[in-house]
């Protein structure tokens, strides 16, 4: 028992060696983890700023291109109301008013083709004229048009009112060349933010990236934390369990020691006892010859004569 209970406490002692381990252990990563932690958070609220700011420049682009949506609906819906009759109106002119050669001629602009009325005429002659004028890829407009095209815009005559009441069908080009002018000059603006906004973007997407990245291996060092902490918890349970053996096991030598320290005064009682059990041992022999002799001598005797001898 006693070399069960030293047994024991080297186990024990050996038990609290790994777990102040692996509590020194816990400590480093606690703290290693409590740094990453930190600087993930910082990160993750940059991050947020930033997606705030790309939403910002978004929105700010968007807003400048619907100011001017409600012009471009109108040049669409007044492009819907004319007719292949009112095209051939203005193609019918052998010499056009010069408010309507002015108008064809911004619209040739618009369209990068020549300037001329014979080009003009050619262009109203077209089965699909103002399929192409709806569907005209505006956002592709140069500057280089745009500072063509200003020529004519920029000259009092040139607005809708004025041109609509010399033809109907020339007021509404008119109309959809200034709208095209209007998307163009707005579309320049909201270019540099575009671009401002991607840039923004392609960085905000790394540092998304960076961000995933460093937040998972954050879980990944939480999670080494914890399965350490749970080995700490089962090595102090057992470091428990055996120290509560080690304990019963002294509790009962102790017991023993007591026991055998309360007997010891019997010691020599229990050795006198041997000696004269030893003695009568040795005589046992004779002394069964002398009471047979007595017996088989005195049998016959009555009792009471038996009882004399």
């Amino acid at each position: 028992m006693t070399i069960e209970l030293e047994e024991a406490k080297k186990i024990v002692a050996q038990k609290k060696i790994d777990c102040d381990k692996l509590l020194v252990e816990i400590v480093q990563q606690q703290r290693s983890a409590d740094e990453q932690k930190k600087q993930v958070e910082q990160d993750a609220a940059r991050t947020e700023v930033e997606a705030k700011e790309c939403q910002a420049i978004r929105e700010e682009a968007q807003a400048e291109l619907n100011k001017v949506l409600p012009a471009l609906q109108a040049a669409q819906d007044a492009l819907d109301m004319l007719s292949k009759n009112s095209v051939t109106e203005v193609k019918s002119f052998v010499k056009p008013p010069p408010l309507v050669e002015k108008v064809m001629s911004a619209v040739m602009v618009v369209l990068g083709r020549q300037t001329t009325w014979a080009e003009a005429k050619k262009a109203l002659g077209e089965p699909n004229f103002l399929g192409k004028l709806k569907e005209f890829k505006k956002d592709e407009i140069s500057n280089s048009t745009l500072k063509q095209l200003s020529k004519y815009t920029k000259q009092k005559d040139f607005n809708v009112d004025t041109v609509t009441k010399v033809s109907v069908a020339a007021g509404a080009l008119c109309q959809w060349v200034k709208a095209m002018e209007l998307y163009a000059k707005a579309f320049r603006e909201v270019e540099s933010r575009r671009n401002a906004l991607a840039h923004a973007e392609s960085k905000l997407k790394k540092k998304q990236a960076d961000l995933a990245t460093a937040q998972a291996h954050l879980n990944e060092v939480i999670q080494k934390v914890q399965r350490l902490q749970d080995r700490y918890e089962a090595s102090e349970q057992e470091q428990g369990r055996l120290r509560k053996q080690a304990q019963a096991l002294e509790t009962k030598l102790s017991r023993a020691a007591k026991l055998v320290n309360g007997l010891s005064g019997e010691r020599e009682r229990w050795e006198q006892s041997v000696v004269t059990l030893d003695a009568s041992i040795r005589n046992l022999v004779g002394d069964c010859a002398v009471a047979a002799a007595f017996v088989s001598y005195a049998g016959p005797f009555p009792s009471e004569y038996r009882e004399e001898l």
